[in-house]
């Protein structure tokens, strides 16, 4: 679900991983985004120490053969801003397909392992990044896991309101949030 890449060389001893069975073609052919998905969150926001440690080794990536179409790619996301009267550039990932694509792969590993559902088509996922504080009452109706703080949180609901089966936020390197529901078969709605 979330790429071996996304973790420093030193959390992934501690860390056990989650992994879900997958085709081939469906592994190997988000790998691309994987890395890009990699690059935009660390990228994204203010870095944690996880963040500073997975950096450097991102950094070294961009000397290997398809580097150069990497700092190219980074840089096309990267939009001018003005923060506290300071002109600056920002990425944002909700605007990258290819981060949407790998959340809405991890949101159906984890429904997977969550037993919540298996092989969901990614069209019945829907994700964005989030835009506003969660309501805490709706966030204590949650249920948390973490695979390291620092790196990667989730909460989810079990829900059949309004054509939804679950309802996920997910937190990447303790700052970057995002929504995401997983949309009920035709049929099973509350």
């Amino acid at each position: 679900m979330l790429a071996r890449s996304m973790y420093p060389l030193a959390n992934r001893a501690r860390v056990k991983l989650l992994t879900v069975p997958a085709c081939k073609s469906c592994n190997g052919g988000i790998s691309d985004d994987e890395v890009t998905f990699r690059n935009v969150m660390l990228l994204a926001g203010e870095p944690n120490p996880a963040v500073q440690e997975r950096w450097e080794d991102a950094q070294r990536s961009f000397d290997e053969c398809d580097g150069k179409k990497r700092v190219t790619e980074i840089a096309q996301m990267l939009v001018p801003v003005t923060v506290n009267g300071e002109e600056r550039k920002m990425i944002f990932p909700a605007r990258s397909p290819a981060v949407l694509r790998v959340v809405r792969k991890i949101v159906r590993g984890l429904a997977h392992h969550h037993e919540i559902g298996t092989a969901i088509p990614e069209d019945r996922v829907w994700v964005d990044v989030l835009r506003y504080p969660i309501p805490r009452d709706l966030l204590e109706s949650t249920t948390f896991h973490h695979r390291d703080p620092e790196i990667f949180e989730y909460w989810f609901d079990e829900t059949s309101e309004d054509g939804i089966s679950s309802i996920w936020f997910l937190k990447f390197f303790e700052k970057r949030m995002f929504v995401a529901s997983i949309n009920a078969l035709p049929g099973n709605e509350g």
